[in-house]
């Protein structure tokens, strides 16, 4: 590609003075290009350095690897060992290794399959919430509640034989057979003893890109996937602790729309920047929310759609209509008040897909990965429950299309802010304003209130001030381009803040544009190593070209990706 480094230096030191350090440009297939470039520009006494990838394919290529609908190999002591650094990176908010810190509490982790088509279930535990009857529904969630339980009580151990729970070996079985524990460091080290666990820390399908590429190498196949060409970071997902306190909620459950083959891997929580491939390969970036899905429940023929058949977090339509709750409502209250609204009504709490629960009369807490359903008439409780016993407790998706002037969508990824759109880029006030803030809420903690917001909780809510590393996908014409911006490196890149990366996109000629998750979750990685060139630093793996920002400069844990095809 073409591009006038006179613009860039503009954009980043405002004059267009510059160096052009790097200007590769290789062709990994016949239909895939990449390109990185390095500048160097002077800003009054000082240098600043810029780098940043670019990867131009059709859309035909761009697929999506859902890692988080997988089931984690409880034996994969790398994996593990990624999983629990991840966590305790995230508790102390800080990149060092979790053994910098000494001794850690014993934690357990529960992977979990999150994957809206799993098995059916009609199982039903009754259980109590806020004085009211609850009623648990499947296997696995009536198994998450005893055990949390089962923690809260102090009968959860671990020994160098491995769990043990006092006076349940069904559980105690059960909990074997799926979770592990942190046992790597400091007091959780067992030496001829136990340790009591002290927290249980579901957690949703992960995996390190350059594993991956690794993996699939070595298998010399591709999981049923084309052959891949380059990975690259996605949407937002769960990351800090207090984002999955919900006990239907996991670490790392992602929680923007994820399609990949047509097949819904996740809803639209929130209403944010999406971009949509239909199987006519046409290729549009626009806001998308629970507004574009229409929903049948497993008892039902009919399906529901939005202002038809329901509407979204209006409390005060519960007992004449259906209304979904997402995890935007009341998000900015303290976090105890978060529940739905009580009355005539049954609750159907929903998690990928499916419900888990059952609460006649409302109040539910919704789950940060999933949603509520309000139904008038508590009356039908019973009704409600016969109909799962008989059909199950899966629902069924599909987006209205229609709704975006394309055919049957086969791709589709959620992340957010829409940097560019009909050359008009992100305003300065966009996260200060509900009818553009695409539903970011960061959390608030201070003496006046304390808030959790919604994931991304902690992203840096501004758009031309915090300069970091960033992830994009934008449009050229009836191409699609990727782009990773390096930062947090004075000496090899300042990184852009979300201003910067919409005028580099209009610079380069790209809209519409989308921001991707970034900081320490940008990377990119090429599978063909040879193509790919030297690392630019001795401690990266092979075929990431970029330099990531977390500390050793590894690639994250993640539970999806971007994955460009042959």
């Amino acid at each position: 590609m073409h591009f006038n480094p006179e613009k860039i230096a503009q954009i980043f030191s405002n004059q267009p003075r510059n160096t052009l350090i790097e200007n590769q440009q290789k062709e990994l297939s016949p239909s895939v290009k990449w390109q990185r470039i390095r500048l160097q520009m002077p800003k009054g006494e000082d240098t600043i350095n810029l780098a940043f990838n670019l990867l131009f394919f059709k859309p035909e290529h761009l697929q999506i690897y859902p890692a988080h609908a997988a089931k984690i190999n409880v034996h994969d002591s790398e994996l593990k060992h990624a999983i629990a650094h991840a966590y305790w990176q995230t508790v102390w908010a800080s990149g060092h290794l979790r053994g910098n810190f000494g001794d850690v509490e014993p934690v357990a982790f529960l992977p979990l399959q999150r994957r809206l088509k799993s098995r059916e279930e009609n199982e039903l535990f009754i259980t109590e919430d806020a004085g009211e009857s609850v009623y648990l529904i499947g296997s696995e969630i009536s198994m998450l509640y005893a055990l949390q339980n089962a923690v809260d009580a102090g009968r959860v151990f671990y020994t160098n034989d491995g769990f043990q729970v006092e006076g349940d070996i069904e559980l105690q079985k059960w909990l074997q057979e799926r979770a592990f524990v942190d046992a790597f460091i400091g007091n959780n080290k067992i030496n001829n003893g136990r340790g009591c666990i002290s927290k249980i820390v579901p957690v949703a399908g992960s995996h390190r890109i350059s594993k991956t590429v690794a993996t699939l190498a070595n298998q010399n196949h591709t999981i049923g996937y084309h052959a891949a060409i380059a990975f690259t970071n996605a949407g937002f997902f769960l990351n800090f602790p207090e984002e999955y306190t919900s006990m239907f909620a996991a670490m790392n459950d992602p929680v923007g729309l994820i399609i990949e083959d047509g097949e819904i891997y996740q809803l639209p929580l929130f209403e944010r920047g999406t971009i949509l491939v239909d199987e006519e390969n046409h290729a549009l970036i626009r806001k998308v929310s629970m507004r574009d899905i229409a929903i049948r429940l497993p008892w039902q023929e009919n399906w529901l759609v939005f202002k038809r058949d329901f509407y979204i977090n209006q409390a005060d339509r519960c007992e004449d209509s259906v209304v979904l709750f997402t995890p935007k409502y009341l998000a900015d209250q303290a976090e105890e008040s978060q529940r739905t609204p009580t009355g005539d009504i049954v609750n159907l709490v929903i998690s990928f897909g499916h419900c888990v629960a059952l609460k006649p009369g409302g109040g539910c807490k919704i789950p940060e990965s999933g949603f509520v359903l309000s139904l008038p008439g508590r009356a039908n409780e019973k009704h409600i429950l016969q109909a799962i016993k008989r059909n199950g407790n899966r629902l069924s998706f599909r987006v209205l299309h229609e709704n975006f002037g394309l055919a049957k969508i086969k791709t589709a990824l959620s992340a957010g802010p829409v940097l560019v759109e009909e050359d008009q880029i992100i305003t300065k006030d966009f996260f200060e304003n509900p009818a553009t803030c695409e539903d970011f809420l960061p959390g608030v903690t201070n003496a006046r209130m304390k808030s959790k917001g919604v994931a991304p909780t902690r992203f840096p809510f501004d758009t031309n001030t915090t300069k970091a590393p960033r992830t994009f996908l934008a449009l050229d014409g009836d191409s699609i381009v990727l782009g990773v911006i390096d930062g947090r490196f004075t000496d090899h890149s300042i990184g852009a803040s979300l201003t910067d990366v919409a005028q580099l996109c209009l610079a380069l000629g790209f809209a519409p544009a989308l921001n991707l998750d970034g900081g320490g979750s940008s990377v990119l990685h090429l599978t063909d190593l040879q193509k790919a060139g030297p690392a630019l630093k001795p401690e990266i793996k092979p075929g990431i070209v970029n330099i990531p920002s977390d500390s050793g400069h590894n690639d994250r844990l993640m539970p999806v990706s971007v994955m460009v095809s042959q």
